[in-house]
């Protein structure tokens, strides 16, 4: 009789994919704010200190006045140079400390988990876009590393390489995060005997990302529309990079250890909607 009640408490403890998937969508966008927010807030102070007259924007800083003269070597290193590459470096570190963790996923985890895919997804469509960013200086595509190769003169094949760059980190990020994303599906999910990785993939990847999109596309448009997506079709390498790690005879150990319940309440969807709001109205220009 008590095994019965054990089986039961499990079961009921498992999520609905519906709420697994609406879930993973609130958490993801409340870090997808967090990163392009903090991105321009980071570039924005630098901006201040620097003695510009500095623009808040949610998707793009503009520091005035633009004529060269006003700029110099360093001033475009710490501004341009700096920023992406602490993020980048603070998801290779958040990234690390996770992979090697054996027991199951915990709630901060799950939100660091999606912090770090949108860290890596900002600062590769800087490196993406380079090609196309240098010749639409105007655009929101030209923030970042595209400008180093401006301000340096340096040869236009130098976009193509931070272009190929981008795709082998995307590539990779997807082959080193899939054992991270499969910790994080409840261990009901999780079986030997069925093809249960890419349900979880579907479920807490794939999914969420799409609905995503909407909300990029209320904050995005118009004038960094074009960045956000480019930021969300890094997903299709990150899909590519897991895929490689599978075929590669992967094996996930410990898929029984983690039961974390998940509970949408109300506190997440109404923060979530809030946030979109205030941006959209304020600072979506």
């Amino acid at each position: 009789m008590s095994d019965v009640f054990t089986k039961t408490d499990e079961v009921d403890n498992r999520p609905k994919k519906g709420v697994v998937v609406i879930y993973s969508f609130l958490v993801a966008t409340l870090n997808f704010i967090a990163v392009v927010f903090g991105y321009q807030f980071f570039v924005g102070v630098i901006s201040y200190l620097l003695g510009y007259e500095t623009h808040f924007y949610f998707g793009r800083i503009v520091s005035q006045p633009f004529m060269d003269e006003y700029w110099s070597n360093n001033r475009v290193i710490v501004m341009y140079a700096i920023p992406p590459l602490a993020f980048l470096s603070a998801a290779v570190f958040l990234l690390s400390r996770l992979l090697p963790k054996k027991t199951a996923i915990n709630r901060i985890e799950f939100y660091l988990f999606w912090l770090i895919v949108f860290l890596v997804f900002f600062v590769t469509t800087q490196m993406t876009t380079a090609p196309i960013s240098l010749y639409y200086r105007d655009s929101q595509l030209y923030q970042g590393l595209p400008v180093l190769i401006y301000w340096f003169r340096l040869p236009i094949l130098s976009s193509v390489v931070l272009f190929c760059l981008a795709l082998a980190i995307n590539l990779l990020a997807g082959y080193f995060i899939y054992p991270l994303l499969l910790k994080l599906a409840h261990t009901e999910y999780c079986s030997e005997d069925r093809p249960w990785k890419g349900k979880v993939v579907r479920l807490y990847f794939v999914y969420p990302l799409l609905l995503v999109l909407i909300v990029a596309i209320i904050l995005g448009y118009m004038y960094s529309l074009a960045y956000f997506l480019v930021m969300l079709l890094s997903s299709f390498l990150w899909g590519f990079g897991m895929w490689l790690k599978d075929i590669h005879m992967y094996r996930y150990e410990g898929i029984s250890t983690n039961r974390l319940s998940i509970e949408i309440g109300y506190k997440l969807p109404v923060l979530v909607c809030v946030l979109v709001i205030l941006i959209r109205i304020f600072l979506a220009k």
